[in-house]
């Protein structure tokens, strides 16, 4: 078990103090007496005061929360007496729920000591069982039942109201049960984890309070009130309920079954750290056992000024300092091995920074080579795309016999094939970077071409219904075989109509007037079956219809 520290027995002396005054004040008669409403008050304030240190000391959070609900129903037993018995004690209706609530911490307080109890041993993130919120539910239940005892009876049946005659029915049994086994089920849980930890031998800590409390408690109900001596009343249950529980979980805290805080001085002092801890007067408070003549002789020859983090060098010893709350802690580090680590760090740095200038500059030059590759591979690309129209149009700039009007018609060829040329590599570029391409760029490029076929008299028409994002060797298809219509019937070529679809699914058509147009329905068949697409031709009333699309085709308007 941890020694008391002069301060922790001070606190132990001032609620010994406490418990004393406040049960001699209790065993004075009322007739004499006016101070039974200040000792409600003294006991709120011991339970007030043991609230503020679980909070201090407890680390478990889900054991800590357990515990302030727990000491937050002890006080409201005690403001229910005050209000019962000094502060209305001529309303009947505050004094009969007052009454009441000493029943919600009675059966509440044995509850919480229950989960205290299975959450001993357990992760603060684990949580409640489905079981424990049953209980919950059925705490809960149980206590709108006793607060609504007037409509039903339950709990007590008055047979004089104002007189305070009363028969108990069958909730208070209840009640009685309730209470009597979470407060077993609590004991003998938190008893079990003890006996499997290694505070098992102090096992009598907490059980030797708790036996004397539930003793109490069950002789208060023998006698049917408080017990008395010489005409003095004894105690109350209020205050030894409230002990009972508080002495079961301190006894678990001073034993460390459950986790606290305390004792940290001790694992300091026998600690091989080598540090001190000093308050703001510069006082050493704590010490370990290990490298104090290291520390004080660091510490003589670095200044007295009070900093919030200093470094003091000695060879390979480093003296470090830091401010904490009250003062400030010095320790030693060894920093030996540091130093040669940080030299071989240092080498082979340099030498991961030459090694990796190397690579640098071999994965620049990597990187422009296959920068020129790519471009070189995607110009003889589009040079291979589009060599039959580069030749062409060489030929048409070759020619040697030819009248004007056969020039003129052959040279505004020309230029629609160099519209092609041009937005055929802008495609074959835009694919290498985007897997896909939206229906807009094709019709950009359509767009263009019937700027430059209306020089040839020929009436263009584009309507685009819907944009949509498509696979760009689709999209080039598509406009191979735009292409492909154009050059093959640009002789008699009238009137060209393109559709673009791309609302839900890709559809290109194109209505031509030609007298005949030599496009064969197995048209790159293999590249239009690779992207699921469909080629139809068809003939009406003179104009021929292309159709490229994809899945269901859109109904055409």
């Amino acid at each position: 078990m941890p020694v008391y520290s002069s301060i922790q027995k001070k606190r132990l002396a001032s609620f010994v103090v406490a418990t004393i005054v406040a049960f001699t004040f209790n065993m004075i008669p009322y007739s004499i007496s006016t101070l039974h409403g200040t000792v409600s008050f003294i006991y709120m304030g011991i339970i007030i005061g043991w609230e503020l240190s679980v909070e201090r000391r407890i680390t478990h959070s889900g054991i800590r929360r357990k515990l302030i609900l727990a000491a937050i129903f002890m006080i409201l037993l005690f403001v229910m007496r005050l209000i019962r018995y000094c502060f209305y004690p001529d309303s009947f209706w505050l004094k009969e729920y007052a009454w009441y609530f000493y029943y919600v911490s009675f059966t509440a307080i044995p509850l919480i000591a229950y989960l205290v109890a299975t959450s001993v041993g357990e992760k603060e993130t684990d949580e409640l069982l489905t079981y424990d919120k049953c209980m919950i539910i059925a705490e809960i239940l149980l206590c709108l039942a006793v607060l609504t005892n007037r409509l039903h009876g339950w709990l007590f049946y008055y047979t004089d109201y104002y007189a305070y005659e009363y028969s108990r029915g069958i909730l208070y049994y209840v009640v009685i049960v309730w209470e009597t086994a979470f407060t077993i089920a609590a004991f003998v849980t938190m008893m079990r984890r003890c006996s499997i930890s290694v505070v098992h031998k102090y096992w009598y800590v907490p059980a030797i309070p708790v036996m004397v409390g539930a003793l109490l408690m069950v002789l208060y109900y023998i006698v049917d009130g408080s017990p008395m001596i010489f005409g003095y009343k004894l105690y109350n249950i209020q205050e030894v309920f409230c002990f009972t529980y508080i002495s079961l979980f301190e006894g678990c805290i001073r034993i460390g079954l459950i986790p606290s805080n305390s004792g940290y001085d001790d694992m300091f002092r026998l600690s091989h750290v080598g540090a001190i801890i000093r308050n703001s007067n510069g006082n050493t408070i704590f010490e370990s056992q290990n490298n104090m003549s290291e520390i004080f002789a660091l510490y003589s020859n670095a200044t007295d000024r009070f900093e919030r983090e200093r470094t003091t060098e000695t060879n390979d010893k480093r003296l470090r300092e830091k401010a904490i709350s009250g003062g400030k802690i010095l320790w030693v580090e060894d920093v030996t091995v540091i130093n040669t680590l940080n030299y071989d760090l240092r080498v082979v740095t340099e030498q991961i920074e030459e090694e990796n200038d190397l690579m640098e500059q071999e994965k620049r030059v990597a990187k422009e080579r296959s920068r020129y590759e790519t471009q070189n591979r995607l110009y003889d690309e589009i040079a291979e795309y589009v060599r039959p129209q580069v030749v062409e149009i060489s030929q048409t700039f070759q020619l040697k016999e030819c009248d004007e009007e056969e020039f003129c018609r052959m040279l505004r060829k020309a230029v629609v094939l160099g519209v092609y040329i041009k937005r055929k590599g802008n495609f074959i570029l835009l694919s290498e970077e985007n897997e896909e391409l939206s229906t807009e760029e094709l019709a950009l490029a359509i767009r263009e071409s019937f700027e430059y076929l209306t020089l040839s008299d020929v009436y263009t028409r584009l309507e685009q219904k819907g944009t949509k994002e498509i696979s760009a060797g689709l999209i080039m298809l598509a406009y191979d075989l735009f292409e492909e219509v154009i050059e093959e019937t640009y002789s008699d070529l009238q009137t060209i109509l393109v559709t673009i679809y791309g609302k839900t699914q890709f559809c290109m058509e194109i209505a031509i007037s030609a007298d005949h147009i030599m496009l064969q329905k197995d048209w790159k068949q293999k590249e239009i079956c690779s992207f699921g697409a469909e080629l139809s031709i068809s003939c009406e009333d003179d104009t021929f219809y292309i159709r490229l699309s994809v899945g269901r085709e859109e109904v055409r308007v």
